[in-house]
Parts: C-alpha cells; structure tokens; sequence
C-alpha cells in the first residue's frame, strides 16, 4: 500500500508511520503536489550459505607487497609525483 504524506505530518507522526511500515508498503513525502522522497522497508535479508567456508581457496592468488604499511613519501601528499 502506498501512502502519501506532507512533510509536516512526517515531523509529528515519524514514529507511527514507520511502525506501521508493511513489508509492502511505501510512504511518499510531497512538498506540496511535488514528491520528494519515498520510505520503504529494507529487503529481507538473505538467508546465509548452506556451504561451510572453505579455508584457502584464495590461497596463492593473493599478493601484499612486504612495504604496503610503510608511509607515502611527502612528495606524494603535495601531488609532486
């Protein structure tokens, strides 16, 4: 169900309308005759995998440089290289 409210009857009844919120319905907040945004609830969250991580399987595909933690050089931060 789609409701369409003002922005000031968001202001005074926010609470209320999102505790109603539905897993199929969305608010529309006009300015006016113009809308201007829309609520609605988040997707369902996806259920997780029935497959066991696997340990290593990016084994050997994975490269981090031995200096990836060292300090940019100055001339770096002032755009000089």
């Amino acid at each position: 169900m789609t409701q369409t409210i003002t922005i000031q009857q968001l202001q005074e009844h926010a609470s209320e309308l999102l505790a109603s919120l539905g897993v199929a319905d969305e608010i529309i907040i006009s300015d006016g005759d113009k809308p201007v945004a829309k609520i609605s609830p988040p997707p369902p969250a996806s259920p997780p995998s029935s497959q066991p991580r696997e340990s290593g399987f990016w084994a050997g595909q994975v490269w981090v440089a031995p200096d990836f933690d060292e300090p940019l050089p100055d001339s770096f931060w002032l755009g000089e290289e």
